[in-house]
């Protein structure tokens, strides 16, 4: 297994794979090339981003993106976007994901990661599974304007 860090030249493999994992079960998006390819530039191009690509056998199939965000006290990561094909789930390809992530984020000085993530029992089984958990002290909250 190998994980590539991300850069703007990786833009149109990434919007592939995220077209191909978003766009199937359990989210069933309707991403579109341009529209995936104008999402990942925005990512790519935002202060403090990180991301790999991971691939089995020299075969892209998953990967993490997300920021780094200076606080007054320390540094955290958002996790932005994480994907695994549908074929690769369930073979511990996350759980490695995840392990590379946060190995690369101690070595850079990030003290918390967060994500925000779909109510689905399977996602949110594999985050808890990885040691997140439901932060007492945040809240989303959002409000409609169109």
């Amino acid at each position: 297994m190998d994980f590539n860090e991300i850069s703007i030249l990786d833009v149109f493999e990434l919007s592939e794979l995220y077209v191909t994992i978003f766009n199937g079960p359990p989210w069933n998006d309707q991403w579109t090339m341009m529209t995936a390819v104008e999402r990942m530039k925005q990512l790519i191009h935002s202060e403090g981003f990180y991301g790999f690509i991971c691939s089995v056998d020299t075969v892209p199939c998953g990967f993490i993106l997300g920021q780094k965000e200076s606080l007054y006290n320390e540094t955290h990561f958002q996790i932005k976007e994480m994907g695994i094909l549908g074929m690769e789930q369930n073979r511990d390809i996350g759980f490695q994901m995840m392990a590379e992530l946060e190995r690369v984020l101690k070595e850079g000085g990030v003290h918390k990661m967060y994500l925000l993530t779909d109510k689905i029992n399977d996602i949110v089984n594999f985050y808890t599974n990885n040691g997140f958990k439901e932060w007492d002290s945040m809240m989303l909250l959002g409000k409609n304007i169109v």
